[in-house]
């Protein structure tokens, strides 16, 4: 089977999603022996025109909307904090307008094993540290 570069780039996607970025190679055959154990066993092979195979994933993702002085650190502070919980960063952006910043973050927090409310406390006691409010939504918030 040959893989193009897009197709490879999902599958490394799908399993960062799953385990985090810095997943191991055991646990990646882990979780790919649990994909084959799952699999049914009357398909001989998976059929993209099925509906499921149709629908984007969804990844939980929390919007972090942070506004306060025109100081560095922040964003890597948060990185930093994000990567430790094997969660990923989706994308981050920062701007500076006269003396103050505003940053936005969005996260996958599909792979977080814990409480979704510790998490939001815990990035807004980050952005307090630095002087900066935080805003810290599900994604679903913004979804018609």
């Amino acid at each position: 089977m040959d893989l193009s570069k897009d197709d490879i780039k999902l599958i490394v996607r799908l399993v960062s999603e799953k385990l985090g970025p810095n997943a191991g190679i055991e646990e990646i055959k882990n979780l790919v022996s649990e994909v084959i154990e799952r699999f049914p066993s009357d398909q001989s092979s998976f059929s993209p025109a099925s509906e499921k195979a149709r629908q984007p994933f969804l990844a939980k993702k929390l919007i972090v909307n942070a506004f306060g002085p025109n100081v560095e650190g922040l964003e890597d502070k948060i990185q930093t904090f994000i990567a430790g919980k094997s969660l990923r960063i989706v994308d981050i952006s920062s701007i500076s307008i006269d003396n103050f910043r505003s940053i936005i973050v969005i996260i996958d927090y599909s792979g977080l094993s814990g409480e979704i409310n510790n998490l939001k406390f815990e990035i807004s006691k980050i952005c307090d540290t630095f002087g900066f409010k935080a805003i810290i939504q599900d994604s679903s918030y913004y979804s018609s």
